[in-house]
């Protein structure tokens, strides 16, 4: 399974306890304990809670661990989630999604941490206050509903935390927990499904990112509760330039209502620009942490294969007319190509001479979004009224299709009067 970078809310909760029997010789030999470092069995009720615990997903982890040895002065705590092959990442985090609080004058109190190195499946927390003493006690929180520490693949594993301070002695606390199979199945992700229900709207024209239809289904319950949208600049590992969540009680099912269903706005400071992939990823979530997820794309700005002009196609449907001055354009006939059923405009341009020329008439058609559309033929006159149809002059036609995504295309044909 791909993994997953978008952030995901509470879901089912692992509670594990500290091991009471630990020693050098059952760490598990992925785990990296310092050659220093004193690992202690820590005092009870010492646990870890995993929030949600489904892999591969962002989690909220909090550890609270009673220290064995003497009280002292904190300088840095390091957690470790490498298992082989296996591992937590801490990729999508940073110093403002850790907490770290330790016992001072009997009440657990947040110190300032700053990210000494956060790199795959390490962290280490940097504290930066001064005389910063723990009695006895810490809690960690490692991750945010917004961006959580991903959990590894299904398995049990066997996380550490090392307490270094300042007199250079290090502890190691770890715990084992579980972190559980997602139920892709308990979710159905049905819109978007196609890369046409997902529109990037370029700066100039809007700068935001358009959801034509949206649909998602928990099928085991009553149990949805959370929706994530997350846009890549560029395929699934590229930056990621804008974030939407929607989180709600237990529902069956979510189909928000509108044209679009869902705007999704950059972060601050990104424009949309023109001719750019862009990547959504769409993710459902139920209240046990179970999630499904749907990846289309776009290229921002426009489109031609989206629209396709089967008529005009050549001169036989473009009449310069001398005898009543008026340029006279046979029924068109145009197609929605993207599937979604948006065409909504045609526009005729005539040019005396060639696409280049002065343009001398000008013709638009609006109407309700449509799959195909054809008409009656059309009359362009002149627009400066006292203007004369010259024979022997050449005419162009510019015939230009729109939709609702400002997909557009173009068919040229002449006539010579």
């Amino acid at each position: 399974m791909k993994r997953r970078t978008l952030l995901l809310g509470s879901g089912a909760l692992l509670t594990a306890s500290l091991g009471t029997t630990a020693t050098h010789a059952t760490i598990q030999e992925a785990v990296s304990i310092p050659d220093n470092a004193n690992l202690f069995d820590p005092i009870s009720p010492s646990t870890l809670i995993a929030d949600p615990s489904t892999e591969l997903a962002e989690s909220v982890h909090t550890w609270d661990i009673n220290f064995a040895n003497s009280d002292g002065e904190v300088t840095s705590i390091t957690a470790d989630y490498g298992f082989g092959d296996a591992a937590g990442r801490f990729d999508e985090l940073s110093s403002d999604d850790v907490t770290v609080e330790l016992r001072q004058d009997g009440e657990l109190t947040p110190v300032t941490i700053a990210a000494d190195s956060y790199s795959g499946a390490t962290a280490t927390f940097d504290i930066t206050d001064t005389e910063a003493t723990a009695d006895r006690r810490a809690r960690v929180t490692i991750g945010t509903p917004e961006h959580g520490l991903e959990n590894p693949p299904a398995g049990t594993y066997r996380p550490t935390l090392t307490v270094e301070n300042a007199n250079g002695t290090t502890d190691s606390y770890r715990a084992e927990y579980t972190a559980r199979a997602n139920d892709a199945g308990s979710i159905t992700v049905a819109e978007p499904a196609q890369d046409h229900v997902f529109t990037a709207v370029p700066d100039g024209s809007g700068n935001h990112f358009e959801i034509d239809a949206v649909e998602i289904r928990g099928d085991t319950g009553n149990d949805l509760t959370e929706i994530n949208y997350e846009v890549r600049e560029g395929d699934t590992n590229g930056a990621i330039v804008a974030q939407k969540t929607a989180r709600f009680s237990p529902q069956a099912s979510y189909d928000p209502a509108g044209t679009p269903a869902e705007t999704i706005h950059p972060d601050n400071g990104y424009s949309v620009t023109t001719d750019q992939v862009y990547t959504l990823t769409t993710v459902g979530e139920d209240a046990d942490g179970n999630y499904a997820s749907v990846t289309v794309q776009d290229t921002s700005g426009n489109q031609p294969s989206a629209i396709r002009i089967q008529e005009p196609s050549d001169g036989s449907h473009f009449t310069a007319d001398t005898i009543d001055d008026e340029f006279v354009i046979a029924p068109v006939t145009v197609r929605d190509d993207d599937g979604d059923d948006d065409l909504t405009e045609v526009e005729y341009t005539v040019y005396e001479g060639d696409a280049n020329g002065t343009v001398i008439g000008t013709e638009t058609v609006t109407f309700r979004q449509v799959g195909w559309y054809t008409n009656d033929t059309v009359s362009v006159t002149p627009d400066d009224s006292s203007y004369t149809v010259q024979s022997d002059q050449q005419y162009t036609l510019v015939f230009t299709a729109r939709d609702v995504d400002e997909n557009f295309d173009t068919s040229e044909v002449t006539d010579t009067a």
